[in-house]
């Protein structure tokens, strides 16, 4: 009897999701349900993790289709995040004249120095 080897396009995505979603589905639900006990609220929650999961496979498709390099979360973060933190040498130049501040009052201020 020979073993067939190939495997359909129905068990190959079975095997995909099987392992993307793995088992924390079934050991979660367990303690979901003992601390919430309502399973309309377990539920909806699920929907909403859902979505969000969603949400964010949509976003990793459309950096994926903009950034055409290999690298993945690198290539993603850098040349996204780049847009949010460039003022980090103004900040880093603002916290250190709080801190200059802060040590100027300390030594010269009378007010701060006990009698």
């Amino acid at each position: 009897m020979a073993i067939n080897s190939k495997i359909s396009w129905k068990t190959a995505a079975g095997l995909v999701i099987a392992n993307m979603i793995g088992t924390g589905v079934f050991t979660s639900l367990g303690f979901q349900l003992a601390e919430v006990q309502n399973t309309w609220s377990i539920l909806l929650l699920w929907i909403i993790g859902g979505l969000m999961t969603l949400i964010g496979a949509f976003t990793y498709a459309e950096l994926g289709t903009h950034f055409r390099k290999t690298g993945g979360d690198y290539i993603f973060l850098s040349g996204v995040m780049v847009y949010l933190f460039w003022d980090r040498p103004l900040e880093s130049l603002a916290g250190l004249g709080m801190v200059g501040l802060g040590l100027l009052i300390f030594l010269f201020d009378k007010r701060t120095k006990p009698d």
